[in-house]
């Protein structure tokens, strides 16, 4: 009875979820499983095993989620569910966990015995208990599966990680796993070239800012290896307890130690304003961090508090960079953007946006060596700006002493002749003082004239301007007045925002403001919006409030249109407005019938400019 009633929920579940069943057959490489893909639990208690799981699977199980869930409580055991199909003649398959800084996981396959076998992995167990000797956390489908069960994935986690997951193919994990390591060999061997090479620097020129660019090459591999998982392999693969405090607390710190003594140094004696910033900036955040580890232990690395720093600096360079005042800033900036776009391409492929590919994967690798190459031109760079500066700074003393000597013996030939001329131009310059005052004299007296005239000349514009615009508004309301309008015409008539708020404005305060809250006259004007602020209590009114334009989404040009047709038109066709203005067609119905609900309810509107307010 017992089998009966465990072959009947199997075949149930199985037909609930058959738009979810993952088929192994169609995996020519690899295939990612979001959570469009399976189902979860969380599970509070941490108390259920796999058996009372598989009991209550139809009630604790759910398929309301997003597509991408993560493990939002790390007190939590979560649980993931998911279905699998497979022919006999179905090639082997590898499952991958995409989440490398997890704890501990568990793979259940199902048997056809009616049993589970389990499958443990996380970065705090052994190396060496691992399926694969992989850097990656993967698990075999064994033999003897039965593919009408569902599969069970237990994971516990302090760290806030994402539920993502991929089935590869075997020949194609092979060439996958052999690009991956090459490339990661490349990065490292790139970064310790660059750490050989700046130390080479630093022994000739004894120059402070290359340690800092060394240690934070050094912390920057360092904390690489433990996001990658090569450190476990490799390194501390005996000692999995190092890899929490390694990969979370101490190779952040140092990176962000690194680049922040980096971002300083390399200012040398500049900008001491900025160094304070970055400096303060910088120390707050270690005493959080190091508070938070041995009182809250919460993982800032995982949040978003852990970019502030890096974020401090790279706005302050972008400043510095903005006043051009610092040229080898520019190679600053620019490396940064690199790991800038490496982060944001690596976050992209986990949330399934991009394709998966060894570029993607290793998209922030790539943009940390671009953002170290980038820093290392700007070091040469800023050598070479100060080598050049120095060669000036000897040539002009040069040139300065060169000048001093020719000055001093022209000094002595000036002050020969300066004796001899002393009385010639004492007499000249009298003469030319006299001409001088008579013309500036006679200028002056044809300049008050012009001026006069000029006066009278804008007295007489402004009038004839005065008069233009009446003219002008008045064929405006002359034209609006008449038959039906195009809206060619009406942004003839008000081509701008504005000046469609200024006609709004003058209908609205045809009789002068007066505010609402306490009746006061006195105003002052947002150029922007034409709202009014009350002097006295301060309420600030729109131009739109209390009109038929109130809350209206549309350009103040279309809403201009529909309110003239709404008034002058007895029918509208709203499809053909709808395609000439380019919206929605319930926008235009919905607008035009409260325009004449309007219009009904108050039989004592004879303009359209009245139907508004």
């Amino acid at each position: 009875m017992k089998k009966l009633t465990l072959f009947i929920y199997f075949l149930t579940t199985t037909f609930l979820f058959a738009g979810k069943v993952i088929d192994l057959d169609s995996i020519k490489t690899d295939f990612l499983i979001t959570g469009k893909s399976f189902d979860f639990f969380e599970d509070t208690s941490k108390q259920l095993s796999l058996s009372e799981i598989i009991a209550k699977s139809n009630t604790l199980f759910t398929d309301k989620h997003a597509e991408y869930e993560t493990v939002n409580h790390v007190e939590s055991d979560y649980w993931v569910k998911f279905y699998l199909k497979a022919s006999d003649t179905t090639g082997k398959k590898i499952f991958e966990v995409l989440t490398p800084q997890t704890e501990k996981i568990s793979f259940f396959v199902p048997k056809k015995d009616n049993t589970y076998s389990r499958s443990d992995a996380g970065y705090l167990l052994p190396f060496s208990n691992r399926e694969y000797a992989h850097k990656n956390f993967l698990f075999d489908f064994q033999n003897g599966t039965d593919f009408s069960k569902p599969f069970f994935i237990k994971i516990h986690s302090s760290n806030k990680v994402g539920l993502l997951f991929r089935i590869h193919n075997q020949q194609y994990f092979a060439k996958y796993s052999l690009n991956e390591y090459l490339t990661l060999g490349l990065y490292y061997g790139v970064l310790c070239m660059l750490i050989l090479y700046n130390f080479i620097i630093f022994l000739y020129l004894r120059k402070p800012v290359y340690l800092a660019y060394i240690f934070l090459v050094l912390s920057s591999i360092g904390l690489s290896l433990s996001d990658d998982g090569l450190g476990f392999a490799y390194i501390w693969q005996n000692h999995p307890t190092w890899s929490q405090p390694l990969g979370l607390d101490i190779f952040p710190i140092c990176f962000l130690i690194g680049y922040t003594a980096y971002a300083i140094t390399f200012l040398n004696n500049r900008y001491a304003l900025i160094k304070k910033i970055i400096t303060y900036t910088t120390t707050t955040y270690l005493v959080y961090f190091v508070a938070d580890i041995l009182f809250v232990n919460e993982k800032f690395y995982f949040s978003f508090i852990y970019s502030i720093p890096f974020i401090v600096i790279y706005i302050s360079y972008c400043y510095i960079l903005y006043k051009n005042e610092f040229k080898p800033a520019r190679f600053y900036v620019l490396g940064n953007t690199f790991a800038l776009l490496g982060i944001v391409i690596e976050q992209m492929r986990l949330l399934g946006i991009i394709e998966g590919s060894t570029f993607t994967v290793y998209a922030f690798e790539l943009g940390i060596v671009l953002e170290f190459f980038s820093l290392s031109f700007s070091l040469a760079y800023s050598y070479s700006q100060e080598s050049k500066a120095r060669i000036t700074i000897q040539k002009e003393q040069i040139d300065l002493l060169e000048d001093k000597e020719t000055a001093q013996k022209e000094r002595i030939e000036i002050l020969k002749e300066k004796e001899l001329l002393s009385k010639k131009v004492t007499t000249e310059l009298e003469q030319k003082v006299a001409e001088r005052t008579t013309e500036v004299t006679e200028a002056n007296e044809k300049l008050q004239k012009l001026i006069a005239g000029l006066e009278e000349m804008s007295i007489s514009l402004d009038k004839e301007n005065w008069q233009l615009k009446r003219g002008i508004k008045q064929e405006k309301q002359k034209r609006l007045s008449g038959g039906t309008v195009t809206l060619e015409e009406i942004n003839l008539l008000y081509p701008s925002k504005i000046q469609c708020l200024k006609f709004l404005e003058e209908l609205k305060w045809v009789d002068g403001f007066s505010c609402k809250k306490c009746n006061h006259t006195n105003y002052s004007i947002n150029e922007e919006n034409r709202s009014r602020k009350c002097s006295k209590c301060g309420k600030i009114e729109s131009v739109t409030s209390g009109s038929l334009f109130h809350a209206q989404k549309l350009d103040f040009q279309h809403l201009f249109m529909l309110a003239h047709l709404a008034f002058r038109t007895d029918k509208v066709d709203v499809s053909d407005i709808a395609n000439q203005l380019q919206v929605s067609e319930t926008s235009i119905y919905k607008f035009i019938k409260k325009a004449r609900d309007k219009k009904e309810a108050n039989p004592n509107i004879t303009t359209w400019e009245e139907l508004i307010f």
